[in-house]
């Protein structure tokens, strides 16, 4: 999971994150918005983009956030009984699950 999460990051810094928060920024976004709260936006107001680290400091931010955030998922979810987890790599178990509960779904409505 930590290793998609960083992959992720790094596909949206190629993506253009970098000039999308620069240009929030020139039109006025500021760290109080609600928007600008959200993990990928904050981290960019936590210092000085251009010192201490500048683009590198502020990717690896996000890293860390989303990392936490995904773990307190997994707590949150932990706590759901007859909840289970699968692997976002297995694509056979995520269509074969996605079936048995689509077809418990339409059995329960019939």
């Amino acid at each position: 999971l930590y290793r998609r999460i960083d992959e992720r990051v790094e596909q949206m810094f190629s993506l253009g994150l970098e000039e999308e928060v620069r240009a929030l920024m020139a039109e006025g976004a500021c760290a109080d918005m609600p928007g600008m709260k959200a993990i990928g936006y904050r981290e960019w107001f936590s210092g000085d983009m251009e010192s201490s680290g500048g683009i590198e400091r502020i990717k690896s931010e996000i890293q860390h956030s989303s990392r936490k955030y995904a773990k307190k998922q997994y707590t949150f979810i932990q706590g759901i009984p007859g909840a289970h987890f699968l692997s976002a790599d297995d694509e056979t178990a995520l269509v074969r699950d996605f079936e048995e509960c689509l077809y418990r779904s339409l059995k329960i409505m019939q």
